[in-house]
């Protein structure tokens, strides 16, 4: 660490203990993202140091909308973006608020894309904590909230759109007021769009399995035997495993005698197990009536 950064993490110690917690580690994070050291930190970084938590929050959100300067080549303005979010979910107090807020960010078409979809990553996480609160679940803004996400789920950015359907699924579970059929249908529509970007397939995959659909059977089954794009293939094989049946062991056999990646290999002998044990756990229920 130069010398620079270190005395910036230093002065970020003495603002505070949630200053010095984020700004150590995105300082730390620096070398490794690739960061040049003579950069100076975004304003919403220094602006945590100081402890004044409106202030701060609102130069948050900004710097999510903004794009990475061209000091800032490379993949580092996006690491310290996912960083600030990260430290945020985990605060104890949440910043008044800020389950709307990112929502905002997800929901602007202006922002920079890559902030946006750092923002519904931790939106889901955001909200579960507001929706612990007596009675924030039923209100306009946790409605609002949802909205955003259901329309990030559809948005013309594929990558807002598998990071919304990937988290829609998990909060379905967390029971907080998401609608599961309604994530479901967003989920079986990208199935059906033959047009769908590989990273929106292999989300919408990911969520028939999570949310047992039965209706995403024969979109797996006609992905698993395809070969590229292997991520795709990975989320078909393991919704397989889920969702299949005994018709679905012998390509998943004849996969495993042949396999062209290891990552394959395993999600398939992974499968195989998961509807083997479905069978018969069938077979011994059959046997006892």
């Amino acid at each position: 660490m130069s010398g620079g950064i270190r005395a910036r993490a230093q002065a970020g110690s003495a603002g505070g203990a949630l200053g010095a917690a984020i700004v150590g580690a995105l300082l730390a994070s620096a070398a490794p993202a690739g960061i040049p050291p003579e950069v100076p930190v975004p304003s919403a970084v220094r602006l945590l140091v100081g402890g004044e938590r409106p202030e701060a929050a609102g130069a948050i959100y900004a710097f999510l909308r903004e794009a990475a300067p061209p000091a800032w080549a490379g993949p580092g303005y996006d690491a310290l973006k996912d960083r600030v979010l990260m430290r945020l979910a985990a605060m104890p107090d949440p910043f008044p608020g800020m389950a709307t807020e990112l929502a905002a960010v997800v929901g602007d078409r202006e922002a920079d894309p890559i902030g946006r979809v750092y923002a519904a990553q931790y939106l889901v996480p955001v909200y579960e904590r507001f929706a612990a609160a007596p009675g924030w679940r039923d209100s306009p803004e946790a409605a609002a909230v949802r909205a955003t996400l259901y329309e990030a789920a559809a948005d013309p950015d594929p990558r807002l759109q598998g990071t919304a359907l990937l988290h829609l699924a998990d909060a379905v579970e967390s029971r907080a007021g998401f609608d599961r059929a309604r994530i479901a249908g967003l989920a079986l529509e990208r199935l059906a769009d033959e047009d769908a970007p590989a990273l929106v397939r292999s989300a919408a995959l990911h969520v028939g399995a999570a949310l047992g659909l039965a209706d995403a059977l024969p979109a797996a089954r006609a992905q698993a035997a395809r070969m590229q794009p292997v991520h795709v293939r990975l989320a078909a094989i393991h919704a397989l495993g889920i969702l299949g049946d005994a018709d679905d062991t012998a390509p998943l056999r004849q996969w495993l005698d042949h396999p062209r990646h290891r990552e394959v290999h395993a999600a398939v002998a992974a499968a195989l197990r998961r509807i083997e044990a479905r069978l018969a756990i069938l077979e011994t229920k059959e046997q006892e009536i």
